[in-house]
């Protein structure tokens, strides 16, 4: 049985590997080749979390939030996707900033608070859903990499990941909620 550093090393290199063909259409780079690179972070935080790291607190762990939804938010700007098709270091640091936002992320998800879960995925939501209407509705081509075609597919899958992550809390959510405090 493969352990998480071993899942890794095998993602890292799903996203590596073919990356100028992932990197050829927006759909892939933004929904295979990035979401990978997080994965990987997200397997070595797993096994940094099981570690025996201390616990966070409230503070430390919105912090850590903010620093993952500013790295993700960083490559979902057009003119980062082009930068990262289009200089070879710009793209290394989209590789190790994705990794260790999904490390990060995985760490301090562990540590958060019901509440903040929710706040944090309900504004990742929301900026999925406006970044989604952007490319979809924005009559100028925002990548110079891909062309007004792929930059809507983009729109609307991104839309489509909102709608579908959403539902899929939602539901989480009512299985799972903690119990109403007792009345005294």
């Amino acid at each position: 049985m493969m352990g998480p550093t071993g899942a890794a090393l095998l993602l890292l290199t799903m996203a590596l590997v073919p990356h100028a063909w992932l990197e050829a259409r927006m759909m892939t780079h933004m929904f295979v080749q990035l979401p990978l690179l997080i994965a990987v972070g997200v397997l070595l935080g797993e096994r940094a979390r099981v570690s025996r790291l201390p616990a966070l607190d409230t503070t430390t762990t919105v912090a850590a939030f903010v620093f993952v939804i500013g790295i993700v938010t960083t490559w979902m700007i057009p003119r980062a996707l082009d930068a990262a098709v289009e200089h070879l270091l710009v793209n290394a640091g989209k590789v190790l900033s994705l990794v260790l936002a999904g490390a990060v992320g995985r760490v301090a998800w562990s540590h958060a608070t019901w509440p903040v879960r929710t706040f944090v995925f309900g504004n990742t939501a929301w900026m999925t859903a406006s970044a989604g209407l952007l490319f979809l509705e924005t009559p100028a081509r925002l990548c110079t990499s891909y062309g007004r075609g792929e930059q809507q597919q983009a729109g609307v899958a991104l839309m489509a990941v909102t709608v579908i992550a959403v539902l899929m809390a939602g539901s989480y959510f009512f299985r799972s909620a903690p119990p109403p405090a007792p009345t005294p």
